[in-house]
């Protein structure tokens, strides 16, 4: 399969700002080299670039993804969005303003009844059942 671009695909801006995150989450070098030749970057590069988290084998991405989202909803569903918040905050703002950030939602965390629930059922040697309050 030829995954060559045309001349006309390679002419086009990713104005949409995908030019600077592609920068911030690669780096430099390698955002460059993918921008400025349009060559695809294939699944292995892409996933030592830190694109993306997981390799699969081919037919098997739907299996890994489910699994990936069955381990997360098993999860505390605050200390879920919480953690979320604090990775995708990172990229815009600085290590103090992300240490604030994290005490105020970790604060809100602890007092939480998801909180309490995940300390009994470590107590009883039970898993949680989380209720998202």
């Amino acid at each position: 399969m030829d995954c060559s671009l045309t001349e006309a695909e390679r002419d086009l801006v990713a104005a949409a700002g995908g030019l600077f995150r592609l920068s911030r989450a690669i780096g430099r070098a390698p955002a460059m080299d993918a921008i400025l030749t349009g060559e695809p970057i294939d699944a292995e590069r892409a996933y030592q670039l830190g694109l993306v988290s997981r390799l699969c084998a081919p037919g098997e991405a739907l299996d890994a993804a489910m699994d990936v989202a069955r381990s997360i909803a098993s999860a505390a569903p605050r200390a879920v969005r919480a953690s979320r918040r604090i990775v995708r905050a990172a990229a815009m703002v600085d290590d103090d303003e992300l240490r604030g950030v994290s005490r105020v939602l970790l604060d809100d965390l602890l007092e939480s009844e998801d909180a309490a629930e995940g300390l009994r059922a470590f107590a009883e040697k039970r898993s949680p059942a989380w209720q998202g309050r």
